[in-house]
């Protein structure tokens, strides 16, 4: 996943700064490394992060990214 940010002042845009991230890092993020209990949402507690495209930004359940649960 990339994550894309403008660079620049008042006076406009200058350039730009590109990260690329992977799947799994926003999945540990949004899963709190997939505890979830401990984390403070329950058994069946979720948060997902969503993307412009077709497909999310983060796993859903931890599927593979791309397919659904």
């Amino acid at each position: 996943m990339w994550v894309v940010s403008p660079i620049g002042d008042e006076s406009g845009d200058t350039g730009a700064m590109a990260l690329q991230i992977p799947v799994s890092w926003i999945n540990d993020v949004t899963t709190g490394y997939q505890q979830w209990t401990t984390q403070g949402l329950g058994d069946t507690g979720e948060v997902y992060l969503a993307g412009t495209g077709p497909m999310g930004a983060s796993d859903l359940d931890g599927a593979p990214h791309g397919s659904s649960p």
